[in-house]
């Protein structure tokens, strides 16, 4: 029986995906094609944390950030707004300049929208770190504090450095910092619960972790199948998230969902023994209006298939996206 990979309970399956496909990046030149194939997807529940996941293996490329859209005008007001909020909350402690980490910060893209926040009486302190090499050198070629690792057990912070917004003040991390930030990079990994243990051992104590993750109740409501991929092992609502969060030791100090189909938690290191115990009492969760959803698109695209076939016309697939890879490969 496969177990949960946040709390080691054994999982119950809730639905079988067919022909998805078996990543969203790395696309195979022409001599890999003949060994691309679709795989099948086990979606499944633990009932003990909540967590919605899928029992496979992730993709290799599960410790680097890929982002798309980052530097887009909505993006960067949202950071923005992100980043006055970690602020207010550091404004209420004694640190006047804070140091502040992102992990997987990709090419920097988010670090470098630090420049022109309005910090008040703060100096905060700004760096990140990035498993895939290529990401890095072009952030530091940008001028950004972004140093080649991945947040796991064994990792030392006190070789790094730390720039101002303006970038023109340097100062040197330690082992215990002030705040974290990350986006949408804890559902790619295989041990999500050891990637919060990181957060929870490298913070002060009453130190602030501004996280978020894509929403598994917007594809719910949605019946967006298609929105789900294997990169994304992990599916997260609200009560899973403050399971797993809790108990790595964080307690929740604000939550809310941003741009519809994204989870986004304030959360503060505390003492573990005062934190209460989080039980998970949702039950399993119904996905069959996904699969309801998956059958209604299916039997369209093989109508209109149908009918191009009978006046001779031929049909052109063309997708930029996840979603378009998954109604590719499942229609």
């Amino acid at each position: 029986m496969a177990k949960c990979i946040a709390c080691g309970a054994e999982l119950t399956e809730l639905a079988l995906f067919h022909n998805m496909p078996a990543s969203a990046q790395d696309f195979p030149e022409e001599d890999r094609l003949k060994d691309e194939k679709a795989v099948d997807l086990p979606l499944c529940q633990c009932l003990c944390c909540g967590l919605v996941q899928f029992d496979t293996v992730p993709v290799p490329y599960y410790k680097d950030v890929i982002r798309a859209g980052g530097g887009t005008s909505t993006m960067r007001h949202l950071r923005e707004e992100e980043y006055r909020k970690l602020l207010s909350y550091l404004e209420k402690k004694a640190e006047r300049r804070p140091l502040i980490l992102e992990l997987g910060a990709g090419q920097g893209e988010f670090l470098s929208m630090w420049q022109g926040v309005e910090s008040g009486n703060l100096t905060p302190f700004v760096f990140g770190i990035e498993h895939k090499e290529r990401l890095v050198e072009k952030g530091r070629a940008a001028g950004l504090a972004l140093f080649p690792a991945f947040p796991e057990e064994g990792l030392s912070l006190q070789s790094f450095y730390a720039l101002s917004p303006d970038g023109k003040e340097r100062k040197e991390t330690r082992e215990e910092l002030d705040a974290m930030v990350q986006f949408n990079f804890l559902e790619h990994q295989k041990d999500p619960k050891g990637m919060l243990d990181f957060a929870y051992r490298k913070l002060k104590m009453g130190g602030i972790f501004l996280l978020t993750v894509p929403s598994f109740h917007y594809i719910l409501d949605n019946k967006s199948y298609y929105e789900l991929l294997r990169d994304h092992i992990s599916n997260f609502t609200e009560e899973s998230l403050q399971s797993l969060t809790q108990e790595a030791g964080f307690s929740l100090l604000e939550s809310r969902t941003v741009n519809r189909d994204t989870i986004e938690f304030v959360l503060q290191k505390e003492k573990k023994e005062d934190l209460s115990v989080f039980r998970y009492t949702g039950g399993k969760i119904d996905v069959s209006p996904l699969l309801q959803n998956e059958r209604a698109i299916q039997e369209d695209v093989k109508r209109h298939i149908a009918e191009l076939k009978k006046r001779g016309e031929k049909i052109a697939l063309w997708g930029a996206s996840h979603q378009g890879l998954t109604l590719l490969s499942t229609t």
